[in-house]
């Protein structure tokens, strides 16, 4: 009778692999968290950001040409209806205008691309006055205001171009073709008034240059004259100069010559003395030599 006991057990192969199943449920984890990042960010990149650009751009393109139309508005019905969508939010700034906020979903669900649009109250219709991409409360912030004020879009000449290419075929139907609408008039006569403004400050600067050079060539015609008065004074004073000295050589040469004049005269007077001494003795000679005469006589 044989013995269960005593049967050996058969030893295990060691080269099985043993892969747990732990480890190959977390990778499988990790690749479907990696496929769900790649394809968010492919849907941000290439679908969510580029609609709310187009809707954005979409939205300037329409309201450029219904202000080039004369008796078209563009209110916020329309937008809604160009872009496809109604507004997340609707609420009114400190001006009192009306702000919509249109969103498209992003690559995280947590995330958002926002459009918002800026409408003013006229006639009891809602008309597009501003827009812009990006969170409106965080643009708000960061310019520093508790309000948002209308700005003025300065127009380009090919946009006035536009606008008035526009309004002709516009009345082409029926209406005069040279005429323009309003909002292409406005438009030309801002361009025209910042272009006026713009020649009276270059005009302003001119005359400042003018007077700057002015006063400069004024001050340079009265240093040159200061320099040419002390030219003059410094040629009278060595005119002066040569003409002292001419008069002192002057008087030295009379001084010379009234002493040789003295010299002769002294000269002359010293010659007659000698002359009259020399003849005294010649007439006492003759009387000496009568005397004898006379004494033999008697």
């Amino acid at each position: 009778m044989s013995n269960s006991h005593d049967t050996p057990e058969q030893p295990s192969d060691a080269t099985q692999p043993n892969t747990p199943k732990g480890s190959s449920m977390r990778l499988n984890i990790l690749l479907c968290i990696l496929v769900l990042g790649v394809a968010a960010i492919a849907y941000d990149r290439m679908v969510a950001r580029p609609a709310v650009e187009a809707a954005y751009a979409a939205i300037l393109a329409k309201n450029i040409e219904v202000n080039a139309t004369q008796g078209q508005v563009f209110t916020n019905i329309d937008v809604q209806e160009l872009i496809g969508k109604t507004p997340a939010r609707t609420f009114p700034n400190p001006d009192g205008d009306t702000v919509e906020i249109y969103q498209w979903r992003a690559g995280l669900p947590i995330r958002t691309h926002d459009l918002y649009a800026i409408y003013t109250q006229m006639d009891g219709k809602q008309l597009f006055q501003d827009g812009g991409l990006g969170d409106y409360d965080e643009i708000m912030k960061e310019a520093g205001a508790s309000s948002r004020k209308s700005k003025v879009v300065t127009l380009t000449e090919e946009d006035i171009k536009a606008m008035s290419q526009a309004d002709r075929e516009a009345n082409q139907g029926g209406g005069d073709a040279g005429m323009e609408s309003n909002a292409a008039q406005e438009a030309r006569e801002q361009a025209e008034e910042e272009r006026g403004s713009s020649q009276e400050e270059n005009t302003a600067a001119e005359d400042s240059a003018t007077e700057d050079s002015a006063t400069e060539d004024e001050a340079a015609k009265d240093s040159a004259t200061e320099d040419g008065a002390a030219e003059d004074t410094a040629t009278e004073d060595t005119a002066t100069e040569d003409t002292a000295t001419e008069d002192s050589a002057t008087e030295d040469e009379a001084a010379k010559d009234s002493a040789t004049e003295d010299t002769a005269a002294e000269d002359t007077a010293a010659e007659d003395t000698a002359t009259e001494e020399s003849a005294a003795p010649a007439a006492k000679a003759p009387a000496s030599s009568d005397e004898p005469q006379a004494a033999s006589d008697q």
